[in-house]
């Protein structure tokens, strides 16, 4: 049997972030580690364990300025029936 994926993009920048699928939210949440403070960037971190409660992994980023921020990439198997 081959295993098959579901992929995902977040893009996050510019005080949001936005997935591939159609979800979005708003940066400047408390830093996890101290539960003090603003996080200085976009963080999409909330999200992030909802997907990996969700079954996702992340498997890739990318940052750069023509970005204006940075991307991940996550996957997840597919159930497929035999």
């Amino acid at each position: 049997m081959v295993q098959q994926w579901e992929y995902l993009e977040i893009r996050v920048g510019g005080g949001w972030w936005f997935d591939s699928a159609g979800q979005r939210g708003m940066g400047n949440h408390l830093n996890p580690e101290t539960e003090t403070g603003q996080l200085p960037w976009s963080s999409p971190i909330p999200r992030l364990q909802e997907l990996g409660r969700d079954g996702w992994e992340l498997v890739g980023t990318v940052a750069g300025p023509e970005l204006g921020g940075y991307k991940l990439f996550l996957k997840r198997a597919i159930a497929v029936a035999e």
